[in-house]
C-alpha cells in the first residue's frame, strides 16, 4: 500500500478495510488535501476529515461511497 502514493495512484486503509481511491481525488471537496492519507492507515483523517482530533466527522453519503472503492483488507 505504501507505494500509492500520488494523485495519479492513491491507496489508503480507512477502518482497516482497503480502498483504491484514485479516482476520487480530482472530485474530492477538500481538493487535494485527500493525498495525505494515500500510502497509509487514514482511519483517523477520514474520521476527522483531517482537521485533528476534534474535527469533523465525514458525511453518511461520503462513507457510503467508500464501497465503490474497496480493494482488499488492511493486513
Amino acid at each position: 500500500m505504501a507505494l500509492h502514493v500520488s494523485v495519479d495512484d492513491c491507496w489508503m486503509a480507512i477502518g482497516g478495510l482497503v480502498y483504491d481511491v484514485t479516482d476520487a481525488v480530482a472530485g474530492h471537496p477538500g481538493g487535494q488535501a485527500m493525498l495525505t492519507g494515500c500510502g497509509k492507515d487514514a482511519t483517523q483523517l477520514f474520521a476527522t476529515k483531517g482537521r485533528g482530533e476534534s474535527g469533523p466527522p465525514h458525511s453518511s453519503r461520503a462513507e457510503a461511497g467508500l464501497e465503490s472503492y474497496l480493494i482488499g483488507t488492511l493486513k
